[in-house]
């Protein structure tokens, strides 16, 4: 047991040392990528206690900025733990799968050093904290399999890191009702209404209400949507727009209120992290 103890140490410093070389030389190389204005602003209200254009953009990722005090680079290192805290899981998810070290630590490398995930970590977009939430809730799930002790508090750990997820990405919301059948297996029906089944779908809940549905109803007080995000789809619009102006004549009144109407971006300087912010 010693013996494998010292492995699994081994094993997880040399990923960690691999991950934290590969990002250190990155940083000397990668200029900083600012993919959207929006969450710099959400994070510019929260840090005045501006709570009335809060609703436009969920808040996890702007709190994150916020607390990081619109530093880029600090923005950066964050970013880069919570890379390297995803391959960690990883790598203690397939060494518990496989029950063979090296065959985990090249998992857990490749999950480390993948060209996306590296990319995404100098961005200023919410990929990197949606991936990080999404591998901790999935290793919560595995650590509550075959455990000996109780197991009444991950439910609540799942139901917490989910609701988290959705407040950074409003797409993850559909994650709760998958995630719930794998915390409480709902078949046969009978298993819910057990003593242990009505726990854990509290416990599961409770985060999801509070959370969740406390942040839309913040929006719904503030602009009337029951909603965790009132910007939804208008990346995708954005997106849109160049092919809009490449319309020809015979489409000109839609595609000229299209333009006149849609919503510009900020102008955003390059190096807008710095020390003086905010």
């Amino acid at each position: 047991m010693p013996k494998k103890r010292n492995g699994y140490i081994t094993r997880s410093l040399v990923l960690l040392a691999v991950g934290v070389l590969v990002r250190l030389l990155l940083m000397t190389r990668l200029r900083p990528s600012l993919v959207d204005p929006s969450y710099v602003d959400a994070a510019r209200h929260i840090l005045h206690l501006d709570f009335r254009a809060l609703g436009d953009r969920t808040p996890l990722y702007p709190l994150l900025l916020a607390m990081c005090g619109l530093n880029y680079w600090v923005v950066w290192v964050v970013q880069c733990i919570l890379g390297l805290a995803a391959s960690l899981m990883i790598f203690d998810m397939a060494l518990r799968r496989t029950r063979h070290g090296p065959c985990a630590l090249l998992v857990g490398l490749a999950c480390s050093l993948i060209r996306d995930v590296l990319l995404f970590e100098s961005y200023l977009a919410t990929e990197t904290l949606a991936s990080f939430l999404l591998v901790a809730s999935l290793w919560l799930i595995t650590r509550a399999e075959g455990t000996s002790e109780s197991k009444m508090w991950y439910p609540l750990g799942v139901g917490s890191i989910l609701a988290l997820a959705g407040l950074n990405r409003p797409l993850m919301l559909c994650l709760i009702p998958v995630y719930y059948c794998f915390m409480v297996p709902i078949w046969p029906p009978a298993n819910i209404l057990r003593r242990d089944g009505i726990k854990k779908t509290l416990l599961f809940a409770v985060p999801v209400i509070v959370l969740v549905f406390g942040w839309c109803g913040f929006n719904y007080l503030k602009s009337g949507f029951f909603s965790p995000t009132t910007r939804a789809g208008q990346q995708l619009m954005d997106q849109v727009t160049p092919y809009v102006e490449l319309a020809p004549d015979k489409f000109a009144v839609l595609r000229d209120v299209w333009l006149q109407n849609r919503q510009h971006p900020h102008d955003v300087q390059e190096g807008i992290f710095d020390e003086s912010l905010p």
